[in-house]
């Protein structure tokens, strides 16, 4: 185990916050002064102006763009819902556009002459030709609010980018933004409708891997995970409560809730984005016919409860597409021995959708550890590419692994986060970038370094900290990371220990004291074998800690990253 401390040794929750610059009393003290003043965001205000010329004023229809992802999910639906609920006799004018594959921006193939306006939410900052075209053609006006990278303002279209303003929080995704435009809109017009979409400018926020270190930022998403408004993610939690837990948290939404979301949009059909759309907009708990197995003509269900219970499925059905082609490309990995170098490269020969090569990479990270480009080749301007989703682990010696690509100058482009990004290179320069990988980081070995708040002896730890840092639990999201620890010398009994999984490969939970430990995969048989057998071990692990409740009992359970047996003895006398 790897392990680096990142502030003094102390497992004090002051001592957490302070390694992650934030002082705990001004987080506890937060409330609506957190939101800052919307004006302060550039062309917000004319597109408020024009949103509501619009309606008062015309009578044609309203596109609203569904980008196919958690946030535009979240933020077509902020804009749909709110614009409903402040003018519900113009609700028929709204219409989203939905992307059938994942395909981002505006679809001008849905555009025609009966449409006033185009609201384009997390989207379209670089589709000047698309805003130029739409403009030309018919005429028709065209906002943007987005977060987005984007190098200029388009002069087709009146934009909102805050990363191209001066608007001091940089922290907000394009459901956020959204939410500055609820907010503006209400003090412009009299309405009091705004903080009814915290609960999907949260999710917006967490899914989008948004830095949640901002008091306003910090503020919305406690405010959307506690006040939970829309009916249809009332029926998603309720859902979902098992693994939630007793509360909704960052981690929560980012493991079970964003994960369902997400695989609608890769292999959800049409006809299910679209019954999605219905269950997300519609406030009621409308009744439709059910389409559960062995339903009776007659038998009804929430449209919200039906497409919760085919989310499930479809992420199911994502799920298998992605095991298969893993076992398919791990094959090649073997037989052709991949691993030998410092970084994958798998060509999914265009079997398997190009939105699998995130999670197919990240199946391959972890379980290898190593640098992983997953992609197939195609044609760009008559020269051969190959490009797709790279991922690597930020925890480990190349915890910049995109900045490391461009500075090699041998990619097309590399962009998105350090260990999670699209790439391209010029096809002729795969064996390049294999050297390149293999000479650079010659000698490492990948293993993940544990940036860790505090290392300790089991003989000195305080289940008053732990259950500290528990109570703080809403609050930990990227950029407001959650506290990883290093426990050393924990008395195992083998009467506590429980072992599943397959051979080399084992899942194993333990009991010390007011703890339970639960390590999902990755035991050797070897050390599954020592801790169930022998009658007492000592082990150091490093993990983080919940609450958990199953069948009625809570208790405190620390989620295993890595262990290590220090010593084990058969018979205790």
């Amino acid at each position: 185990m790897k392990t680096e401390l990142i502030g003094a040794n102390n497992d004090s929750i002051e001592n957490i916050f302070i390694n992650r610059g934030i002082n705990p009393n001004s987080i506890l003290k937060l409330n609506s002064g957190a939101l800052m003043d919307p004006l302060g965001i550039k062309n917000l205000k004319d597109v408020c102006e024009i949103v509501n010329d619009i309606i008062l004023n015309k009578k044609g229809k309203i596109g609203i763009v569904q980008d196919p992802d958690a946030d535009g999910y979240m933020s077509s639906a902020i804009m749909h819902n709110y614009l409903a609920e402040c003018y519900p006799d113009q609700a028929s004018r709204l219409e989203l556009f939905i992307h059938e594959d994942k395909s981002h921006g505006i679809i001008p193939e849905l555009i025609d002459d009966t449409f006033d306006l185009i609201i384009a939410p997390d989207c379209s900052s670089n589709e000047q030709d698309v805003h130029k075209k739409i403009v030309d053609t018919w005429n028709i006006p065209i906002v943007i609010l987005d977060h987005h990278d984007a190098k200029e303002y388009s002069p087709y279209a009146t934009m909102v980018n805050i990363s191209l303003d001066d608007y001091p929080n940089k922290k907000l995704a394009g459901g956020g933004v959204c939410l500055k435009f609820a907010q503006l809109y209400d003090s412009l017009y009299g309405f009091e409708n705004f903080t009814h979409f915290f609960d999907m400018a949260a999710i917006a926020n967490l899914a989008d891997m948004i830095e949640i270190n901002t008091e306003e930022t910090i503020y919305i998403s406690q405010m959307g995970m506690k006040n939970i408004y829309n009916t249809f993610l009332k029926t998603l939690y309720e859902a979902k409560s098992f693994n939630l837990g007793d509360q909704v948290t960052p981690t929560g939404i980012s493991f079970y809730i964003a994960p369902l979301i997400n695989a609608m949009t890769r292999v959800g059909t049409l006809e299910e984005k679209q019954e999605f759309v219905s269950a997300i907009t519609t406030q009621e708990p409308q009744k439709i016919q059910s389409t559960k197995r062995g339903a009776k003509n007659g038998d009804t269900e929430t449209i919200q409860g039906c497409i919760v219970r085919k989310m499930n499925n479809i992420k199911s059905r994502q799920d298998r597409i992605r095991n298969r082609a893993f076992e398919e490309l791990e094959s090649k990995v073997v037989d052709e021995k991949l691993i030998d170098n410092q970084i994958l490269i798998l060509d999914t020969e265009n079997k398997y959708p190009r939105t699998f090569t995130g999670l197919i990479a990240n199946q391959f990270v972890g379980k290898y550890k190593k640098p992983t480009l997953v992609g197939t080749y195609f044609d760009k301007d008559g020269c051969s590419m190959f490009g797709g989703s790279a991922r690597g682990d930020d925890k480990s010696d190349l915890s910049e692994m995109k900045q490391f690509e461009q500075d090699s100058g041998l990619f097309d482009f590399a962009e998105g986060h350090e260990a999670a990004h699209g790439f391209a290179f010029e096809a002729d320069k795969k064996e390049e970038i294999i050297s390149y990988f293999n000479s650079k980081l010659k000698g490492i070995v990948f293993e993940p370094v544990f940036k860790l708040d505090f290392d300790i002896d089991w003989a000195n730890l305080s289940m008053t900290n732990l259950k500290e840092i528990i109570r703080y639990s809403t609050y930990w999201a990227r950029g407001l990371e959650e506290p990883i620890f290093a426990i050393r010398n924990i008395p195992i009994q083998k009467e506590t220990v429980e072992v599943g999984g397959s051979f080399g490969d084992h899942k194993i939970t333990f009991s010390a004291g007011q703890l339970r430990f639960i390590k999902f995969k990755g035991v050797p048989t070897e050390v599954a074998q020592k801790l169930s057998g022998n009658g007492q071990s000592k082990i150091d692990v490093v993990g983080t800690i919940k609450k958990t409740t199953y069948k009625g009992e809570t208790y405190y359970q620390v989620y295993v990253s890595e262990l290590e047996v220090k010593n084990s003895v058969k018979y205790i006398f």
